[in-house]
């Protein structure tokens, strides 16, 4: 995930979605992966790994179903041109599962399940500020 994370800012930097010393250089997002290390390290060091896998799985999956909810949204506004495989089933099942394991982390570990909200919500306000900064 450090590899796949760092080139994640270095594409959503060379998007316009992040600042621009994101993007990768001579082909390498250098501060993106310093950044990436950073924080996974900081991650291991404060947590327990029963802890630190309720945390990321409960994120990961909330990344996981926004994605297919914009796929959802995308599908409606375009119709019938844009193929989905399994359409409207398979994204149906899925965001059920996901709500079925998200819901379970909540009831089950709280505590972590909190902090993936507080993380995905700071993460969703610095992209917001990102956006308006970024308009002036």
């Amino acid at each position: 995930m450090t590899v796949a994370g760092s080139r994640v800012y270095a594409r959503m930097a060379m998007d316009g979605e992040l600042p621009r010393l994101f993007r990768a250089q001579a082909g390498v997002p250098r501060l993106a992966i310093a950044i990436q290390c950073t924080l996974a390290l900081a991650l291991m060091w404060s947590a327990s790994f029963k802890s630190l896998l309720t945390y990321i799985g409960f994120t990961l999956n909330l990344c996981a179903a926004a994605t297919v909810v914009g796929l959802i949204r995308i599908r409606l506004r375009e119709g019938a041109q844009l193929k989905v495989v399994g359409w409207p089933l398979a994204p149906a099942t899925f965001l059920l599962g996901v709500l079925w394991m998200a819901s379970s982390a909540v009831v089950r570990q709280p505590v972590e399940s909190l902090w993936g909200l507080a993380t995905l919500a700071m993460a969703w306000l610095l992209w917001r500020l990102g956006r308006v900064l970024q308009r002036e």
